[in-house]
């Protein structure tokens, strides 16, 4: 369930979220398992923007 969050009171970076994405595509780990990767994400709340 995606949080409902009010974008109009947070100043820029007061509040970030961890967006966790599962990617479509396998791969070779170095361990020899293939699995699917997950990429992980800073987003500013009241930008919505990705923190670099």
């Amino acid at each position: 369930m995606p949080a409902h969050r009010d974008k109009t009171t947070p100043g820029a970076l007061e509040c970030v979220s961890l967006d966790g994405r599962m990617l479509d595509f396998w791969t070779v780990w170095p361990d020899g398992q293939v699995r699917r990767m997950m990429m992980l994400a800073l987003v500013d709340i009241a930008s919505g923007k990705g923190i670099a």
